[in-house]
């Protein structure tokens, strides 16, 4: 499809970040309650900022679960949920494992002393200081950040960041049930293994604490959802689905710009659902949206091919965890449906299209609301890069794919999510 190269008007404001920083604020400490109606011109108000800011914050906010956008009824603030708050600990749990296993080799001098401010001088302070310390300062953000960006994966730390919120909004609603000594000594153990790069130590009391923090939120109620109902889709996810199909057929190529007014011609829809699909479109890596100027589709930029596919194979690793913890049989089963044609043949000329398939299982199939819309929009990204380089997979062996099979057989919730990582670690195309 052609389009033009002449620039339509610019729609972007400088306001977006601020206002979306502004509301996430107000919900996560708690000043707009669970319930609260949203309304764009009330919103404008409040914040100095004109609709499409506004419009462009409630739909990120919505996808961190901090806002339910629910057709021709209105916008509201959510309620804090159990199956969130437990889905959202898995998954941060399993990146920032992934970070402290990362990084703990390579810390810095720097690196060692903040760790050592937060052990002696942050967790040794009276109860309720502490207190207010990690609920105003998001205790894991401050801690953990130090392992995140030494892991160096852009990918893992944009979306550890957007998670992050909720649980946020959690502490605060409960910051008077946070049981202080075990989160010092969690966050002791932490430290201490880090200094003595020891990072599976490390890894070990990063994951207690999160099976820990699972455990307590089961005690969170469980509110209803515009999820839980069926519902058409939007117009927004229509034309979203259009444009993401139509960059991994390679209709729109990497760099092209996206114009407005050509691209609603061409989708046959309005100015408003367009430019909420590329929003939730950069939001997955595919789109870019640069300050002043045009939308274009997002260049496969080489360094992040290794980030996105290695945090998807996280993700897919989880996913073969929760689904082994919830039925073992039912996860064999269908795995080994998928596994035995390649094994049968004899070669992993076609890995990459059985990656795409047991990616699609996963997300189809696990018990994890988060992790399944997450895994969904990285594994886009991932499909595009990956898709995009004929030599992609081509690392991948044989006896990879029958270790994972073998993990699953024996049980290993453990083994089989190293042999998931493992995989697509190895689809990423050699010399990446």
């Amino acid at each position: 499809m052609p389009i033009p190269a002449e620039p339509v008007e610019e729609y972007r404001s400088p306001k977006r970040q601020e206002v979306y920083e502004q509301l996430r604020e107000l919900i996560v400490r708690g000043e707009l309650a669970p319930g609260t109606k949203l309304v764009d011109t009330e919103l404008g108000r409040l914040t100095g900022a004109s609709k499409g800011p506004v419009r462009e914050a409630l739909n990120r906010l919505a996808t961190q679960w901090l806002v339910e956008i629910e057709p021709r009824r209105g916008t509201h603030v959510t309620y804090v949920d159990r199956r969130v708050g437990v889905a959202v600990v898995q998954v941060v749990t399993a990146l920032l494992a992934d970070a402290v296993r990362c990084a703990t080799r390579d810390l810095t001098p720097q690196d060692d002393e903040a760790l050592r401010h937060w052990r002696d001088e942050v967790l040794t302070l009276p109860d309720d200081e502490l207190r207010a310390t990690v609920t105003t300062r998001d205790d894991e953000d401050q801690l953990m950040a130090v392992f995140v960006r030494r892991s160096g994966n852009a990918v893992l730390t944009e979306l550890a960041a957007e998670l992050r919120p909720y649980l946020r909004r959690i502490a605060h609603v409960h910051a008077e049930q946070r049981d202080l000594e075990a989160l010092r000594s969690s966050h002791v153990a932490i430290v201490d293994a880090a200094l003595r790069r020891d990072a599976e130590a490390a890894v070990a009391a990063w994951t207690t604490q999160g099976e820990a923090t699972v455990t307590r939120y089961l005690s969170l109620p469980v509110s209803p959802s515009v999820e839980d109902r069926e519902r058409a889709p939007l117009m927004r996810e229509h034309v979203t689905a259009l444009i993401r199909d139509a960059i991994l057929a390679g209709t729109l190529a990497p760099g092209e710009p996206l114009p407005e007014r050509e691209m609603m011609r061409w989708l046959r829809t309005s100015r408003t659902p367009l430019r909420d699909a590329l929003t939730q479109l950069e939001a997955q890596g595919l789109v870019v949206q640069p300050l002043n100027r045009t939308a274009r589709v997002a260049r496969m930029d080489a360094a992040a091919v290794a980030d996105v596919v290695h945090v998807a194979g996280l993700l897919r690793g989880l996913g073969l965890r929760l689904l082994l913890e919830r039925d073992p049989a039912a996860a064999l089963a269908a795995l080994e449906e998928l596994v035995e044609p390649v094994l049968a043949a004899g070669d992993t000329s076609g890995v990459l299209e059985w990656g795409l398939r047991f990616s699609d299982w996963i997300d189809r199939s696990v018990p994890n609301p988060v992790l399944a819309r997450v895994a969904r929009n990285i594994s886009a990204r991932a499909r595009w890069y990956v898709t995009g380089v004929p030599s992609a997979g081509s690392g991948v062996a044989l006896r990879q794919v029958s270790a994972l099979l073998d993990a699953v057989r024996a049980a290993d919730v453990a083994a089989s999510d190293r042999a998931v990582r493992a995989l697509y670690d190895a689809m990423v195309p050699p010399g990446v």
